[in-house]
């Protein structure tokens, strides 16, 4: 099966039609994380006399660490992504999309597939969002109850791709090289006040060395380490330039986990 295939199938579609304004307020300010699309940074709120606008559900950092995602936008259709932390079993979520980024103007969702955070999949959840109109902001964000209380993610905005026939500018920027250990992304956080259509990654999304003392600070304040050791491949093993590199499907989870976790990275 080829690669685009396998994640055509592995994804759940969702149908979704817009319709009018319906309950549910803003997300405590609207910020949000799309590491592909960029987030809403905009953290003003509506002070219209006489308008109260119920502020939604809150939103819980601790339970989405890796906040938002989204990507492959097309005319009328966007993946949507996630990764919850709520226990140990199989997790359902709920998702809302709108136009709206105080999320007051909810996509109408028919759901083919039940939004499940899988404990095997290590409760991470992609779902194509179709029925969009095409060049179009969107808005979303995932919903989790927790002990009768229902919990939202930050709302992530993305964007769906022009119309196939339609002639209009697109603007894009293009980042590669990306390393956790001893940097932070300041580049990210210029490009998130950036204007685009969508990023493209080219390469080195995770470096999967824990310290290569070639290109990595050891000791540095951002440090990748695995619980996983025994399945991690280890180099110069008993000296002081030992480091290992991932191997395991574990030494991967924790890298992305560790990445997806940054701020930066994240808006």
């Amino acid at each position: 099966m080829k690669r685009r295939d396998f994640l055509r199938s592995a994804a759940a579609t969702v149908t979704a039609v817009v319709v009018g304004p319906a309950c549910g307020g803003d997300s405590n300010g609207g910020s949000g994380g799309a590491a592909v699309d960029g987030g809403s940074n905009d953290t003003s709120a509506d002070t219209t006399a006489d308008v109260v606008v119920d502020p939604g559900p809150p939103v819980d950092v601790t339970r989405f660490p890796q906040s938002v995602a989204s990507g492959d936008p097309g005319p009328g259709s966007v993946i949507l992504w996630t990764r919850v932390e709520a226990g140990g079993g199989d997790i359902a979520l709920q998702l809302e999309v709108s136009t709206d980024e105080n999320m007051g103007a909810l996509a109408e969702l028919e759901v083919e597939a039940e939004l499940i955070a899988r404990a095997e999949q290590d409760h991470c959840v992609k779902v194509k969002v179709e029925g969009l109109e095409a060049n179009t902001h969107y808005y979303y964000r995932f919903l989790l109850e927790v002990d009768g209380e229902t919990v939202g993610s930050r709302v992530g905005r993305t964007k769906t791709a022009p119309d196939t026939e339609s002639d209009v500018p697109v603007r894009f920027a293009v980042v590669s090289c990306q390393d956790y250990i001893g940097k932070h992304y300041s580049s990210y956080q210029r490009l998130a006040l950036e204007e685009v259509d969508f990023v493209v990654h080219l390469g080195d999304y995770i470096y999967e060395t824990t310290g290569d003392a070639d290109f990595q600070a050891s000791g540095a304040e951002r440090s990748v380490s695995f619980t996983d050791t025994e399945g991690a491949i280890t180099f110069y093993p008993g000296t002081e330039g030992e480091y290992q590199a991932a191997q395991s499907l574990s030494n991967y989870r924790e890298l992305y986990k560790i990445y997806r976790a940054d701020p930066h990275l994240q808006a």
